[in-house]
């Protein structure tokens, strides 16, 4: 029997309250400097980077944007006093995003600036690290997209490796597919579904000689059958009309879209790979 190193045991989920307590350690170590002062003080920091961020959407401070959200969430100071059982997941992972595009975005000035560059990005790195860990134990990961120079939390259990595409607009849909706050957006995702089907489409003659019939088969079967291109849930449209399709519901069709989704983009990626081997078509 052999042997496997117990340093690849991985790590249980870890305690929420004492997740969020270790953030706000790190945060409150850096050294910022702010009007003249240098604070270890977290929050002041973040509420500092926020404000002239252009993430702000016109708020003055972290906490007026989490209180108009759709429900309002408590900032990362106020969940590492509350019991683990009353943290809300989502808390958590809204609080990661504002904190990671804070850290990301924050150009110093004159005026807002780390005391020590050198601490401050060794207490960032460290942190960024643990945050990452505590994602990926929990489904997720973060993932920058260079189209809009954002930090998006998306799922960590994506069939393909994104930065391998060079299309900056179709890696940047890719991630905002697969972002955490769009899970159940049905709307945004059958955007993004047809915007890709759009871009195959004008290579159908390439799916069928590169993937064969079948696959070109399934690809039109799946642009034109599952309430995407066509509506094929309103019975007024006869042509397009699918009972099955209209019967299911918005969960279920999402089910549907995240594996189309997958088919649609492996074939995007590798449709130019196999036709550089010579597969199926002759292709030179």
């Amino acid at each position: 029997m052999s042997y496997k190193t117990i340093f690849r045991v991985k790590p249980k989920k870890e305690n929420k309250k004492e997740f969020c307590q270790r953030v706000v350690n790190w945060l409150n170590a850096i050294e910022f400097c702010s009007d003249g002062y240098v604070y270890n003080d977290g929050e002041r920091m973040l509420n500092s980077m926020f404000k002239y961020s252009k993430f702000n959407n016109g708020y003055s401070n972290i906490n007026d944007l989490l209180n108009e959200a759709d429900k309002p969430y408590a900032d990362i100071f106020q969940l590492c006093n509350m019991g683990n059982n009353n943290i809300d997941d989502e808390e958590i992972l809204v609080n990661i995003d504002i904190i990671s595009n804070c850290l990301y975005d924050f150009k110093k000035t004159e005026d807002r600036h780390f005391f020590s560059d050198r601490k401050a990005f060794e207490t960032i790195e460290v942190m960024m690290k643990a945050i990452n860990e505590f994602l990926l134990c929990n489904g997720y990961k973060l993932e920058y997209d260079n189209e809009k120079e954002q930090v998006f939390i998306i799922d960590s259990d994506i069939g393909i490796d994104i930065d391998e595409i060079d299309d900056k607009k179709i890696k940047s849909e890719i991630i905002s597919y697969y972002d955490y706050r769009n899970a159940n957006d049905i709307d945004e995702k059958k955007k993004i579904i047809v915007n890709l089907i759009g871009k195959l489409e004008s290579r159908k003659n390439d799916i069928s000689n590169i993937f064969g019939t079948k696959i070109a088969d399934m690809f039109s079967n799946y642009a034109n059958n599952f309430n995407l291109r066509h509506n094929n849930i309103d019975s007024k449209y006869k042509k397009y009309y699918n009972e099955k399709i209209a019967k299911l519901k918005d969960e279920d069709i999402l089910k549907w879209w995240d594996c189309i989704f997958a088919f649609m983009i492996n074939i995007y990626v590798n449709i130019d790979k196999l036709k550089e081997v010579n597969v199926n078509g002759g292709y030179k």
